[in-house]
Formats: structure tokens, C-alpha cells, sequence
């Protein structure tokens, strides 16, 4: 059984290589990287059933260590098929693939190469050379989100698209620092690399290595569940389409976090870490939700980060097995369940909530998608593309547009109005678009009372009314146009100093060291590999 996980990530490792190449050289994998995807998933189903098994072949790393092998449990095994049937899902459409950008000519190999190191890294009972195999994994994550951000038709809001990218490696690699120092220290209490005897010393280990071990654990593990504040990565994922931020958020990264947390249960269970992985699970799932409803980060990624900290929750409980067995299909039936409620929210918007009103002012009698657009305008606001206009600029129009709009004017019109757009001003840093709604729904039988008493006030009232409300307005905004335009200088400004001293000399030095080792890391096993067969 071992043997064959070992065959089946080779084959996706070069079947992957093997179609980057034809996608370099201008030809279309998605046809052939779906069929690969199928006949591998297929071919994985042979792991389910058995127990825990060791492949034959051996390797030696690092020199002088004991050689190690591909030990495949139930556990690995079922995630191990998760992943390869989760691979064949997250290949677009045909519909999807016109016209390709490079994203979709790179993808299939990407995706195929990707996957065969998470197999091996579920697999792997060796932690120096598991480390090795988590970059890989983090570089192809970097390469699908620099392929898919460089190709994106809003990549000038970005920024500087390499800075950006970089960003995201630069968070990742935090991640993995945490990681190797738990690593070593371990290895220095076991005098060994493989992950049996390690987590066993950790856990007999006195109280202060102990728990650092368990505290640098748990950074690694929060940085690949994307939990906040370390899930831009996770955010900027989520740019390259639903199917491939549902696969990489689910089987890239998080499942090999979660899996290592599942390992590492023992040391947090004897550091008595138990209540402080509830509490910061708690706080993440409370956080997540919080933001995605203030409009700060979309839902499908609150639902990956919210089902994150789910798991940091029940690690202790009896439903952490349910939770690990079901960490793949779960999450991402959450990332397209809330991709597909953003989506519905987003269309019903676009009708506006008039379209919740009769046209005798009364509530319509079936008007299910607008009053899904009033009660989702606080909780999505972030997804529609009717936040981006100004505000405050509107409210100064919506106060004069009476005439214009033909309804009534006069006083009594104009005071309606300036006290609708009062509330929906008040509340929209809390409620984004609702307020809007809710004036609507209030002031739609207002707008009737007001035509029978507009006769009531002169004109020259009302111009009197308009004036003052004009004036108030302009000088507002004047005055908060430029308290804006001074703190947008200065952060900018901030920003770009910091890059300039920071972000550049960092990337560089980053790059040449990382690299350079990988590429010796990755030489150094292929060499034991080829003296072992």
C-alpha cells in the first residue's frame, strides 16, 4: 500500500512536469491534466481499506541520519484519496477555459505537481525531509498565485504585482520558521528526525521545552490554515476562481496544517495546552465571521478561516476525528456554498431595494429576491460593486434630486429626504447598504403624505431648505476630502518607506538563500534516493 502512494505521487509529480511543458511550449493539458486527475483518483481508492503499511524504498536524509520510508496510516490514506478526488474537482469547465489566460494553460501541471508533494508529505515519518517537502508545497502555491494575480484584470489595484506576491512567500516562510525551530529543538530532545520518537520526546520533555515546542507548532499550523491576521495569503487566493481556491485552500496548505496538528496532539495534550487551543479557536471563528460581516474579508474565505478555527476547537473533544475525516469535503462544499450565496446576494443587489416596493409605495407580495438583498446588504458588502461609490458625494445628490427624480418637493420633501440620507450616512459604517434599504422601506409611504402637504409650504422655503442642506454638504465633504487626502498621503508615504528599506533588500536576501537550499535539499535526495535503488 505504501509502495503505491509512492507510485501514485511520482506519477503526479511528472505527469505535472510533464504538462508544464507542453503548457510552456503553447499547447492546452486541461483535457489531458483532467484525465490524469480521474485515472489518479481512481487509482487511489486501492489504499482505502488496509492498515498502517512502509514502503520498500529508503532514504537517507540528512547524511548520517537513519533511513526512512513512506509510512502510510488509515488517517494519511483517507486524505491521501480526499486529496486526489479534490484534485479532479478543481479543473474548470471547458465553458470556463475561453479564452485561456496562463493561469489556465499552467494549472493542470501545477495543480498535478502540488498534489503529489502533499501525498508525500502525508506520508513521509520523517520531519527534516517533511520540512522540504512543505516549500515545495508553499512554492507551487506561490507560483499559482503569481500566475493567477499577473494575469487578473483588476492587478492594478494590486500594486506592484512581484512586492505582492512576495508578500505572500515572506508569510508563508514565517510559518514554516516556526516549524523548523519546533523541529530541532524536538530532534535535539529525541536524537532523531523521525516524528514517532521526536513527538514522544517532546512530550516527556520538562515544561518550558515543552512548551515551546507546542507554541511553535501551533504558529505553523495558524500561518497554513490562513487563520487571521496570517490569511492574506489565504485572501489572495481567492482571486483565482472558486474551484482553485476551494482545492488550494483545502488540500494544499490547511490539510497538511490540520494533519499536523493531528500529529502533534500528544506534546499539546502533555504542555495541558488543551484550554488555550479552544480559546484561539473560539477567538479565530468569532474574528473570521466578524470581519467577513463588517465587509473586511469575503466569505469564502471567512468559511475556510472559521472551519480553520473549528479545528483548533475540537482537538481536544471526541469530534476531532469526525473533524479530521472531514476536512476536505467539508471545506470546500463551505468554499462554494458561500461563493454561490455571495453570488445570488450579488445579482438580487444589483436590482436595488426598490425593487422590494410595489409601485403604489406598499410592500410587493413576492419580492424574495430583494428582501434577500436587504437582509444580506450588512453581510456581504465587500462582494458587491455597489460599494464603490462615494458616499457622502451621493448624499448631497439624493438630498437635491427631488425634482428631477419626480417626486414631490418642497419642505416637507426636502426634510424627508435630508433625514433619510442622515440615518443611511450614520449607520453605513456599520450596516454598509442597509440603511439605504430600510429608508426605502420607511420613506416609501412617506413620499404619498408628502405630496398631499407640499402645496402647504412656498417655494421659497424649500429653495431656502435646499440651500443650507447644500452648503452643509459641501463644506463636510471639503472638510473630510481633505482629513482624507492627508492620511492617504501619509500612509503612502509610510508604505513606501518602509518597502524601500525594508521589502526589497528582504526579498533579495530571501531569495538567494531559500533557493540555493531548496535546490541543495532537493539534490541531496535525489542522490540517496538513486544510491538506495
Amino acid at each position: 500500500m505504501a509502495d503505491l502512494v509512492g507510485i501514485l505521487a511520482g506519477l503526479a509529480i511528472g505527469l505535472g512536469g510533464a504538462l508544464l511543458v507542453v503548457a510552456h511550449r503553447g499547447g492546452d493539458g486541461a483535457r489531458r491534466g483532467l484525465h490524469l486527475s480521474v485515472a489518479l483518483a481512481v487509482a487511489s481508492l486501492f489504499l482505502l481499506g488496509g492498515g498502517e503499511a512502509v514502503s520498500s524504498l529508503a532514504i537517507v536524509w540528512p547524511p548520517g541520519s537513519a533511513p526512512t520510508s513512506l509510512t502510510v496510516s488509515r488517517t494519511s490514506a483517507y486524505l491521501v484519496v480526499a486529496s486526489f478526488w479534490a484534485l479532479v474537482l478543481s479543473h474548470p469547465p471547458a465553458s470556463d477555459r475561453s479564452p485561456p489566460s496562463r493561469l489556465d494553460r499552467y494549472w493542470p501541471g501545477l495543480a498535478l505537481i502540488t498534489c503529489g508533494l502533499v501525498v508525500v508529505a502525508l506520508s513521509l515519518d520523517q520531519f527534516m525531509l517533511r520540512y522540504v517537502v512543505l516549500e515545495l508545497v508553499a512554492l507551487g502555491v506561490v507560483a499559482a498565485l503569481a500566475l493567477g494575480i499577473l494575469d487578473a484584470p483588476a492587478h492594478v489595484a494590486l500594486g506592484q504585482m512581484p512586492s505582492h506576491v512576495w508578500r505572500r512567500y515572506l508569510l508563508l516562510r514565517c510559518g514554516d520558521a516556526a516549524l523548523l525551530c519546533a523541529i530541532l529543538a524536538m530532534e535535539r530532545l529525541a536524537g532523531s528526525f523521525a516524528i514517532a520518537p521526536m513527538i514522544a520526546a517532546a512530550a516527556a520533555a520538562p515544561v518550558v521545552p515543552r512548551s515551546l515546542v507546542a507554541l511553535s507548532a501551533l504558529a505553523a499550523v495558524w500561518v497554513k490554515l490562513g487563520l487571521p491576521p496570517a490569511g492574506a495569503w489565504l485572501e489572495t487566493t481567492a482571486r483565482l476562481g472558486t474551484r482553485r481556491f476551494a482545492w488550494l485552500g483545502a488540500v494544499g496548505l490547511p490539510v497538511l496544517g490540520v494533519y499536523l496538528l493531528h500529529r502533534m496532539a500528544p506534546v499539546f495534550a502533555a504542555a495541558a495546552h488543551g484550554p488555550l487551543l479552544a480559546a484561539l479557536g473560539g477567538a479565530g471563528l468569532l474574528w473570521s465571521l466578524l470581519r467577513a460581516s463588517v465587509g473586511r474579508t469575503p466569505w469564502p474565505v471567512a468559511a475556510q478561516q472559521a472551519h480553520g478555527a473549528l479545528g483548533l476547537l475540537l482537538l481536544s473533544t471526541a469530534g476531532w476525528y469526525s473533524y479530521l475525516y472531514s476536512f476536505i469535503p467539508v471545506r470546500i462544499g463551505l468554499t462554494w456554498l458561500a461563493a454561490f450565496w455571495v453570488e445570488q446576494v450579488s445579482g438580487a443587489l444589483e436590482q436595488g431595494p426598490a425593487a422590494a416596493l410595489a409601485p403604489d409605495g406598499s410592500v410587493a407580495q413576492h419580492p424574495p429576491a430583494s428582501w434577500l438583498a436587504a437582509f444580506v446588504a450588512a453581510l456581504a458588502p465587500r462582494e458587491r460593486a455597489i460599494l464603490g461609490r462615494d458616499s457622502l458625494g451621493s448624499a448631497a445628490a439624493e438630498a437635491q434630486a427631488g425634482d428631477d427624480d419626480g417626486e414631490p418637493s418642497g419642505p416637507l420633501g426636502m426634510l424627508a429626504r435630508l433625514a433619510s440620507v442622515a440615518e443611511s450616512r450614520l449607520y453605513a459604517a456599520l450596516l454598509g447598504e442597509r440603511a439605504r434599504a430600510v429608508g426605502a422601506y420607511l420613506f416609501g409611504g412617506l413620499g404619498r403624505i408628502e405630496g398631499t402637504l407640499n402645496g402647504l409650504a412656498g417655494e421659497r422655503t424649500a429653495a431656502a431648505v435646499r440651500t443650507l442642506a447644500h452648503m452643509l454638504h459641501e463644506r463636510v465633504d471639503v472638510a473630510l476630502e481633505a482629513v482624507g487626502g492627508r492620511l492617504e498621503d501619509a500612509a503612502r508615504a509610510l508604505s513606501t518607506a518602509l518597502q524601500r528599506h525594508h521589502a526589497g533588500r528582504l526579498r533579495r536576501n530571501l531569495l538567494w538563500a531559500v533557493l540555493p537550499a531548496l535546490l541543495f535539499i532537493v539534490l541531496a535526495v535525489l542522490g540517496q534516493i538513486s544510491e538506495g535503488v
